[in-house]
């Protein structure tokens, strides 16, 4: 099975006992195909595995007995963690392709429900990395408090293949050296400017007032009640000093958002700004900084509101992680799984419920 394959170099890490009669195969297939199915602990899972025994068993060796709730957490917990993010990220990479234009987004995000008090065990934090224009996941990374994210991103940005892509980072990720770094890679950034590098921020708000309106794209849209207003400006980089401390920067750009709730008859404005190593024009800059947020929307808060991630208990050693690989598989495989207008959340009950399509979406 082409998935299972990239997995195939995990080291299994149970000692010789009775647990090994499950290959780690059966563990892994159970667990992929129960997620995309709607089950999310792992006595669901086991449930799953129980109800689902000789669908199973067309994959994947199956023993008398299916593994109980117990043995799956107790395997996923102990399962080396990088090896399965690096195995992951080997997948993914295959799934999508790499796309030359694409925007690579970096941006962290907590699982609330991770965290154990009696044990001392904070809630786990990652990095994650997402393809704007595919809407896939393409790896994670495991930061040791937000503090840490800017060694996390660093270490991270060594593992990718950036070759013509754009990074986009939050102001955690505004930082001369990986701005140099994603340079190194042979790729293009685009960086959000806030109060964490206060010279840069001054010179682009004393910037943007000479503006030309031909540096300016203008898009206006009212939806759901509400009219929103974006002016993007660029503006190229031409401060010798700028230019000398941020490798490679070409441009400068502000995002203005005007937005007014007509129900409630109340406005507001927001202003944002960039710094990018790729020259753009102001509608393709537009563009990209809107595209940014798709990792808020089509990532976080899909894992939390269809996959129940903040909400989900599974804490002990590894296997918060390894869960959370295991819900961006299928996340990923469901955004792959071509039937139009249909929702993940209702992908996933027709998983549930139909083996056919289950196949499908596991494109097995």
């Amino acid at each position: 099975m082409d998935i299972l394959s990239h997995f195939a170099i995990l080291e299994d890490p149970r000692s010789d006992n009775n647990t090994r009669i499950y290959s780690m195969e059966l563990l892994v297939f159970i667990a992929i195909s129960g997620v995309i199915s709607g089950f999310d602990s792992w006595v669901e899972l086991a449930l799953f595995a129980r109800q689902k025994r000789k669908w199973i068993a067309k994959f994947v060796a199956v023993p008398e007995r299916m593994p109980s709730h117990d043995t799956l957490g107790n395997f996923f917990r102990r399962l080396d963690a990088k090896q399965f993010a690096s195995c992951f990220a080997q997948w993914a990479c295959a799934l999508t392709g790499h796309q030359v234009d694409d925007l690579i987004v970096l941006d962290g995000k907590t699982l609330r429900g991770s965290h154990d008090r009696c044990a001392g065990k904070n809630a786990l934090h990652m990095i994650n990395v997402w393809a704007g224009h595919s809407r896939m996941i393409l790896a994670q990374h495991a930061v040791q408090g937000k503090e840490n994210e800017i060694t996390a991103v660093a270490e991270l940005l060594n593992m990718l293949e950036l070759k013509g892509a754009l990074v986009s980072m939050d102001a955690m990720g505004c930082q001369r050296a990986i701005a140099a770094k994603i340079i190194e890679k042979k790729a293009d950034y685009l960086l959000s400017v806030k109060g964490n590098q206060p010279e840069l921020l001054e010179e682009l708000q004393t910037t943007f007032p000479m503006a030309k309106s031909e540096q300016m794209h203008q898009q206006t849209e009212k939806d759901h009640g509400r009219i929103e207003e974006r002016i993007c400006t660029v503006m190229p980089c031409q401060e010798k000093l700028v230019k000398g401390q941020w490798k490679n920067a070409a441009c400068y750009i502000r995002m203005q958002h005007n937005r007014e709730v007509l129900s409630e008859n109340k406005k507001s404005k927001e202003i944002l700004y960039f710094i990018s190593s790729r020259m753009m024009s102001p509608k393709e800059a537009s563009e990209n900084v809107r595209m940014r947020w798709t990792i808020e929307n089509n990532l976080h808060w899909t894992l939390d509101v269809t996959f129940n991630e903040d909400r989900s208990r599974i804490r002990k050693d590894n296997a918060d992680f390894n869960m959370a690989i295991i819900r961006k598989i299928a996340l990923n495989m469901l955004r792959r799984e071509p039937t139009p207008k249909q929702s993940l959340n209702v992908k996933r009950k027709l998983a549930g419920l139909s083996d056919s399509f289950r196949e499908v979406a596991l494109k097995i």
